[in-house]
């Protein structure tokens, strides 16, 4: 018989984190392709750590679409990139082992509930 294996960083992604602002670390950046459109369009992948608190350790995951790329532009300040009303580019991976705030709200997606990054802002 088959044994299935559960990590605590298994458990840790299934554990809500309280709504609310939450320090967080830059743990890695991808680009891939986004489900939710049968992979049409482009994700960016931010994969981040909260740091302190009784959820430490517990991992949250964020997108920035290529369709959509302003609903990015509070993760892009908070990381101190200076976005002017003329746009420009900015290159995500550089973001990795930034400290953040994160707005954390916990979702329904696919009959669960999830914690979802609403917004970020810089850390004190």
């Amino acid at each position: 018989m088959a044994k299935l294996s559960i990590s605590k960083a298994d458990i840790l992604r299934t554990k809500l984190v309280k709504p609310g602002w939450h320090p967080i670390v830059v743990k890695k950046t991808s680009y891939e392709p986004a489900k939710s459109d049968g992979g049409a369009s482009m994700n960016h992948v931010i994969d981040h750590e909260v740091t302190e608190g009784d959820f430490a350790g517990v991992p949250l995951r964020d997108w920035i679409n290529e369709k959509a790329p302003g609903t990015g532009l509070p993760y892009l300040r908070a990381c101190g990139f200076k976005v002017t009303d003329e746009g420009g580019d900015f290159a995500i991976e550089n973001t990795v082992n930034k400290k953040l705030m994160v707005r954390i709200e916990n979702q329904e997606r696919g009959g669960r509930f999830v914690n979802a990054c609403m917004d970020y802002r810089a850390r004190p």
